[in-house]
C-alpha cells in the first residue's frame, strides 16, 4: 500500500503489548494512527517518539476507552488530526480480579 493510500487508523489501548506493536505496524505502513491509553504517559510519549522517528504519524489521547466521552474524543482527534477514521483496532481491555 502506498502512503496515498493509507487511511487513520483509530486504536484503543494502543500504549503498551499487541496495541503499541499494532500501532507501529500501521504507522510504519503508512497509516496516521490515534491511539488511546489509560494511565502509562511515558509509554505513550515513547511510542509516538518512536513513530516519529520511523517517519510516521501517531497520536495518543488518555482515557478510559469503557467511558463513551472518552472514546467520543478519541474519534474527535482523528477527524480533526488525519480525517475520518477507515479502520479501527479495538485491543483495549480490562484487568482485575475475575
Amino acid at each position: 500500500m502506498s502512503r496515498s493510500e493509507a487511511f487513520p487508523v483509530v486504536v484503543t489501548g494502543g500504549s503498551r503489548g499487541i496495541g503499541a506493536a499494532t500501532v507501529a505496524l500501521l504507522a510504519g505502513r503508512g497509516h496516521p494512527v490515534v491511539f488511546s491509553y489509560a494511565s502509562n504517559d511515558a509509554a505513550a510519549r515513547a511510542l509516538c517518539d518512536r513513530v516519529a522517528e520511523e517517519g510516521g504519524h501517531a497520536v495518543a489521547c488518555k482515557g478510559d476507552a469503557a467511558a463513551e466521552g472518552a472514546v467520543a474524543a478519541l474519534f474527535a482527534t482523528c477527524v480533526d488530526r488525519f480525517g475520518a477514521p477507515g479502520g479501527v483496532f479495538a485491543n483495549a481491555g480490562i484487568t482485575g480480579p475475575a
